[in-house]
């Protein structure tokens, strides 16, 4: 398989991994129905694109946008499509990642905000990663 052939399987892969919300635009909001949560609509949250996870006792969200889901290229960190993650551990740090600030827990225990490093990351600048973390500071559970 050429190295092309293969980064467009991993960049299909991502795609079929991450889910729409619901979008309200009545009531402005962007929901993410499996954990309970929504986040307001907004220029950057109605691109919104998600990843609802659960590892053992721990649960996060990976939060991207359809332009960078999917986009990747075999210079990128392979974790360039999780441009933000919110987490239920603070011990989240993943080398790429810097802790960005926190929420309320949730009733998932999700609470710690962190950040991808863009300077691995050709697809997208360090102002997509910081309005997605701005916007998920606004999480709000229903």
């Amino acid at each position: 398989m050429s190295q092309h052939r293969l980064y467009a399987l991993i960049n299909s892969s991502e795609e079929n991994r991450y889910k729409y919300p619901i979008l309200d635009i009545a009531e402005g909001r962007a929901y993410i129905p499996e954990a309970r949560l929504y986040l307001p609509l907004n220029d950057t949250t109605r691109d919104l694109r998600y990843e609802y996870r659960t590892n053992g006792g721990d649960k996060y969200i990976n939060l991207s946008t359809s332009p960078l889901v999917g986009s990747q290229n075999e210079k990128d960190d392979h974790a360039c499509d999780r441009a933000v993650i919110v987490s239920s551990s603070k011990d989240f740090f993943e080398g790429a990642y810097a802790y960005f600030g926190e929420i309320p827990p949730t009733q998932d225990e999700l609470r710690y905000i962190f950040v991808h490093s863009n300077e691995t990351c050709s697809t997208y600048s360090a102002g997509t990663s910081k309005a997605l973390a701005e916007a998920a500071k606004l999480i709000t559970e229903y």
